[in-house]
């Protein structure tokens, strides 16, 4: 039996599969967030979202003063070269949700 990823060799480059994973992870937040809005209401929601941003903001500022192999590690498969701090992307994603919801 052949590994799938195989049929993928040739095709994608690894800057491709780093910008599959991202989107896939924020495919899989996105589904997360209608989750959590359809399971509650929107003051839950809204709150909800303050505390994801501050946890951000928190785990972002971690990373940039400490060295934790499993959060340097996911900012790392999911960060871009242009971005000018970790889980600025997620950040700025979790604010175009927030817009609406206030």
């Amino acid at each position: 039996m052949h590994n799938t990823m195989d049929w993928f060799s040739g095709v994608t480059t690894p800057s491709m599969e780093k910008e599959m994973v991202r989107q896939l992870f924020h495919l899989g937040l996105g589904i997360f967030f209608v989750g959590v809005l359809a399971f509650n209401d929107i003051l839950f929601f809204r709150n909800f979202l303050i505390g994801f941003l501050v946890l951000g903001v928190v785990l972002s500022y971690i990373s940039m003063t400490k060295k934790w192999s499993w959060l340097n590690h996911v900012l790392h498969k999911v960060k871009r070269p242009s971005e000018t701090f970790p889980g600025q992307s997620a950040f700025l994603f979790v604010i175009g949700i927030a817009i609406p919801a206030f």
